[in-house]
């Protein structure tokens, strides 16, 4: 795993995670829709118009061609998608970097120095999830710009490990830049 993160020497992972499974509900909400909708279609046009002669058999055939094809479109678009860039997009945390791989990340990753690191928010979900403590966190880093995990799993144990995980860089740095330049690391 360190291979593909392209960590530093003596740089390591402290927590790795995706967002929470629920994430996946409205995926899931849409298959359903789609799947029962495109039933109810095809039925109708089954019932509701029969021709009998070969050009209207043609033109029949094409609309339920059509409509198997728009299924697919939705489902390739609302649900494959959405689902692969949940389980691909991974939130990692090491002792220097907070770092957005994979799916939803741009090419490469984020990869942002915790030093650079200014606030981090923890804010529960609503209803169930927040009662199930998935939430949404950000962490601001300034000019960098905001990291944000939607559906984020222990949303508020997470926040206060990147903040202590911060914390001990900061200290770190604090430790080096009293030592003069010999205890810095090369």
């Amino acid at each position: 795993m360190s291979k593909k993160l392209g960590l530093e020497s003596g740089e390591h992972v402290v927590v790795s995670t995706v967002a929470h499974p629920s994430k996946l509900l409205k995926p899931a909400v849409v298959l359903v829709l789609a799947v029962f909708t495109h039933a109810l279609l095809q039925r109708m046009l089954e019932v509701r118009w029969r021709p009998m002669d070969d050009t209207w058999q043609t033109v029949h055939s094409v609309l339920g061609t059509g409509l198997s094809l728009l299924l697919v479109l939705v489902i390739v678009l609302a649900v494959v998608r959405p689902v692969m860039r949940w389980a691909l997009t991974r939130l990692v945390l090491t002792n220097r970097r907070l770092m957005l791989v994979g799916g939803a990340a741009p090419r490469g990753g984020v990869r942002i120095p915790l030093l650079w690191l200014q606030r981090v928010e923890a804010r529960p979900g609503r209803g169930f999830l927040g009662s199930a403590g998935i939430g949404t966190l950000s962490a601001d880093f300034g000019a960098s710009g905001v990291l944000r995990l939607n559906h984020a799993p222990q949303v508020e144990q997470f926040a206060g490990l990147i903040q202590e995980t911060c914390d001990a860089q900061h200290r770190l740095a604090q430790g080096y830049a009293g030592a003069g330049d010999w205890g810095r690391p090369s």
